[in-house]
């Protein structure tokens, strides 16, 4: 076996710190280990004797590191435990042997490898920082007058890093120019001072977006004292400026907004002192904004006042809970009562004060109380009103009885006969105390609609038996005004109701129709299901009705100019609602001017039970 004193160089092969392996040139096999590269590989030489160069080496050959175009190889050495470490590897032939044996340097490069790593590392972490922060980084070598940018410096200037080579001169013609000669008056000072420097600038993108930047950098100086690089960052701050700049606009909005309020608007802190207050919560003591901020309940209002206040903004503290509430303040103008909210004031997830708006509504309760005072005595003129129509229907009732009593008894000649005039008189007085007694009785049904006393009884009704027998007592005043009456009701409309009401519901539409229509006219009533209901609809082909005059069909006392005309009391079709609602239903009418009316109402129809 070979040994080191044999082969010239003992003394080296056992102090070298890099591992030497004496290969066997012909076999490429291991012949000896120097006591380094027993520690590296974990082997002896008598162990590693006659074992493959690629046991210890992976994937590594004589042939291979012969050829190889770099005297120093990179590479992974193998120990028995499995664990690689990086290495590096040169080759030489041994003096006096070439033709026999190869002598391997192997050197450990774990730590350099491991340092590489964390540059790496370093650098990758230092980029994203920058990119999160949109903050680039240059160096300048004065010397060379070579220029490095970062990836996020290429990003901001929107530059790409193959196509762009940055110079200190190229920067400068991508600045604004409204900011070139500043940044260079900059960078010449501090050139010449040596101080760090800092500035604000504008760029033009090559897409043609404008970008503010903020600029820092310091000089670098040799032992001899001149510079010989700059470096520095650069941040985009577009947009934090633009949110700042928005911000500023934004607050200063809100304190117009909030010191021209008219309601007051304040902010106390936990021992009650005012940190903001506008000039109206101000004036509510007879203070300005300046004397009132900075004090307290107790230095601005009477002992008593100051107590309530103090016991609420306890109250709201202690339970984190906002509270509205009305409050009467003694102030330089005398009582007057406030409507406040109150909640509390929350910073950084915790309470720091209360917040308060507070509006003088003293006017408005003045108001209130005016308006019910009015209000009850509008009710009380209404019942007597109702009293009065009540009781002035009843006894206009007895003398129109006895009146169309009499009238009867002269029509049948009780009284002797009458002469062919005194007859018309007598049918003219008849008709007019029948007008008289049905605007009676809408004077005593809208008295009782009024008072909550008017009834409806339920009994069955078959509502198309009740349409054709009212229809037909209409006939002679159709036939009186040249009208054509018609009536189509489909079989039998069984119902829940009461059949007077629900007749004078129907003589009352039917009855307008007919005295609306011209002559050579048509009224047709018909009824019909529709589901769950029965429908009536009484058509006419008269002048028909304005849309604005619509609405005003089933209020009480309410005319049109055409009503008025053909006389009647304004209450027929208030007391047509009244009688269809009381039964569940609904009524309505559509018409347009010039194409006749239709009115309708809906009523519930009787279960199949």
């Amino acid at each position: 076996m070979l040994v080191p004193s044999d082969l010239g160089f003992g003394v080296l092969f056992r102090v070298l710190p890099d591992a030497l392996l004496l290969i066997e040139r012909a076999s490429e096999r291991v012949a000896l280990l120097s006591p380094a590269a027993e520690r590296m590989f974990g082997l002896s030489s008598g162990e590693a004797a006659g074992l493959c160069l690629d046991h210890l080496l992976p994937d590594q050959t004589l042939t291979s590191l012969a050829a190889a175009d770099s005297p120093l190889l990179e590479g992974l050495a193998v120990r028995p435990d499995g664990r690689r470490l990086p290495v590096e590897i040169s080759v030489a032939p041994l003096e006096g042997q070439a033709d026999a044996y190869l002598v391997l340097v192997v050197r450990d490069i774990s730590l350099r490898v491991a340092a590489e790593a964390k540059d790496r590392q370093h650098e990758l972490q230092r980029a994203e920082v920058e990119r999160l922060a949109h903050i680039g980084s240059w160096t300048w070598d004065l010397a060379s007058n070579r220029v490095t940018w970062s990836d996020e410096l290429y990003r901001i200037a929107g530059q790409e890093p193959d196509r762009y080579t940055p110079s200190y001169e190229g920067y400068l013609q991508i600045i604004h120019e409204s900011y070139q000669s500043h940044v260079q008056s900059v960078i010449e000072r501090a050139l010449a001072d040596g101080e760090p420097f800092t500035y604000y600038t504008r760029i033009v993108r090559p897409d043609g977006l404008v970008r503010t930047l903020h600029c820092r950098g310091r000089v670098r100086r040799g032992p001899d004292g001149r510079p010989f690089q700059v470096v520095g960052t650069i941040q985009d701050v577009t947009e934090p400026l633009r949110l700042e700049a928005a911000l500023r606009e934004s607050e200063a909005r809100l304190g117009a907004i909030v010191h021209n309020a008219s309601d007051g608007i304040w902010i106390k802190d936990l021992q009650g002192r005012y940190l903001l207050i506008n000039a109206a919560g101000a004036a509510i003591s007879g203070n300005t904004v300046e004397t009132a901020l900075g004090r307290t309940d107790a230095d601005l209002y009477d002992p008593e006042t100051a107590r309530r206040i103090t016991a609420i903004d306890e109250r709201i503290l202690a339970t984190g809970q906002g509270e509205a509430y009305e409050i009467t303040v003694a102030t330089p103008l005398g009582p007057r009562t406030y409507f406040s909210i109150k909640y509390p004031y929350v910073r950084e997830e915790s309470i720091q004060g209360i917040v308060v708006i507070t509006r003088d509504i003293t006017e408005r309760n003045r108001l209130e109380a005016a308006f019910h005072e009015q209000y009850e005595q509008l009710k009380q003129l209404d019942r007597l009103k109702n009293d009065f129509v009540n009781a002035v229907s009843h006894e206009l009732r007895t003398p129109l009885t006895s009146i169309r009593g009499y009238l009867e008894f002269m029509e049948d000649g009780i009284g002797g006969e009458l002469s062919p005039q005194h007859a018309e008189f007598v049918g003219e007085i008849d008709r007019a105390a029948l007008r008289l007694t049905r605007l009676v009785d809408d004077l005593l049904d809208f008295a009782r609609i009024q008072a909550g006393t008017f009834e409806l009884r339920s009994e069955p009704i078959d509502l198309a038996h009740k349409i054709q027998k009212m229809v037909s007592s209409l006939v002679p005043q159709a036939e009186k005004g040249h009208v054509v009456l018609e009536v189509t009701a489909e079989g039998a409309l069984p119902m829940l109701g009461d059949p007077q009401r629900l007749g004078q519901v129907l003589l009352n539409l039917a009855g307008n129709a007919i005295k609306f229509t011209p002559p050579g006219g048509h009224v047709t009533v018909c009824g019909f299901r529709e589901g769950d209901r029965l429908r009536v609809e009484v058509r006419d082909t008269g002048p028909g009705i304005a849309l604005e005059d619509l609405p005003r069909l089933f209020q009480k006392f309410s005319q049109l100019s055409a009503g008025k005309q053909k006389g009647g009391s304004g209450l027929g079709l208030s007391i047509c609602k009244a009688i269809v609602e009381g039964h569940g239903g609904e009524i309505g009418v559509e018409s347009r001017p010039g194409e006749g009316c239709v009115f309708w109402f809906t009523l519930p129809a009787a279960p199949d039970a």
